[in-house]
């Protein structure tokens, strides 16, 4: 499990936080167009049969950043990727993961049920858990071992309210999430602060800065270092910045971050989501925020939304996410 992490997420993840709760309440009509990248244009899905998990296990990349690094690079070599599953016996030892650190309580699931994304419920024990899986995605080049081993967890509530996690079944990285059905309101004293604030270009920099982190594109040090250089010359907008700033510059600014900025950044689509663009060597991956229902309200109160996040390259191989 990934406790060693956790400290050097808190600063940054306190930081979003601040900017998630603060300010009036305004829904945004969120803009984004998902343009067809290269990296993942032609991604080949099989099945084959069962793999030796257990064993895998032992020589499975303990780095995530390598784990995703590889991951990009054989999408962009338009690599054949293959997804096995195994149907697991609800236990106990599931729903011990699913209450610790490194499950629903780690950092990048509480944040969004603070800022509204996420419904409190699930921390109350009125969801119930009716379906574990055990999924493994590879590729051809075994040299490299596996790319994944995932828990595909889901829970359901007495009002059919349903909730999906894509997690690591080594470090508990969640590489994605899903809400249906949801039908309470929230309380007068809640707000979905995230959605009022998805509009709001610092909000996108700093959500792009803590997914960073998280998915170990930057260091705790490199990401505010940029965050400094943005605040010297006046941007609040990472995509600002990297158009004005690093523009025409883009190796000498790779050197001084250590990552390629020409993929760096987010986009938005009238669909009500935003794409955030984590680059790994040469290449990239995208983290999704995809919101479903965020019109829904009664007298000013939002419900929780049908919400989908993630990596999307790899929850859309997974068939309960397709």
């Amino acid at each position: 499990m990934r406790y060693s992490r956790k400290r050097e997420k808190k600063i940054i993840l306190y930081l979003v936080m601040i900017f998630l709760l603060m300010g009036a309440f305004l829904l945004p009509q969120v803009i984004f167009r998902i343009q067809d990248r290269i990296l993942c244009r032609d991604i080949t899905l099989g099945r084959r049969e069962s793999m030796d998990v257990e064993a895998l296990s032992t020589s499975y990349e303990k780095s995530l950043a390598v784990r995703m690094s590889n991951f990009s690079e054989g999408l962009a070599g338009n690599d054949s990727f293959y997804v096995t599953s195994q149907e697991l016996e609800i236990t106990r030892e599931v729903t011990d993961f699913l209450y610790s650190e490194s499950g629903l309580n780690q950092d990048v699931l509480t944040v969004f049920a603070e800022g509204g994304l996420l419904p409190y419920e699930l921390w109350k024990g009125s969801y119930a858990v009716t379906q574990w899986k055990r999924y493994v995605i590879y590729s051809d080049d075994y040299a490299k071992g596996v790319n994944y081993i995932l828990w595909y967890i889901e829970m359901q509530d007495p009002d059919d309210a349903v909730f999906k996690l894509i997690i690591d079944a080594e470090d508990g990285t969640v590489y994605g999430l899903r809400t249906e059905n949801n039908r309470k309101l929230l309380t007068e004293n809640e707000q979905n602060y995230l959605l009022d604030f998805l509009g709001y270009n610092y909000v996108l920099t700093q959500l792009w800065g803590y997914f960073a982190i998280y998915y170990e594109v930057l260091s705790e040090n490199s990401l505010e270092i940029l965050y400094r250089w943005m605040e010297e010359g006046g941007w609040l907008d990472i995509n600002h910045f990297l158009e004005e700033e690093v523009r025409g510059d883009e190796e000498n600014w790779s050197e001084k971050l250590g990552i390629s900025v020409e993929n760096m950044g987010y986009e938005m689509d009238a669909k009500n989501s935003v794409c955030f663009q984590m680059p790994y060597e040469n290449t990239w991956l995208e983290i999704m925020i995809e919101v479903n229902n965020p019109e829904v309200q009664s007298a000013y109160r939002y419900r929780n939304p049908d919400l989908t996040m993630g990596v999307r390259q790899i929850y859309e191989m997974i068939p309960e996410f397709a």
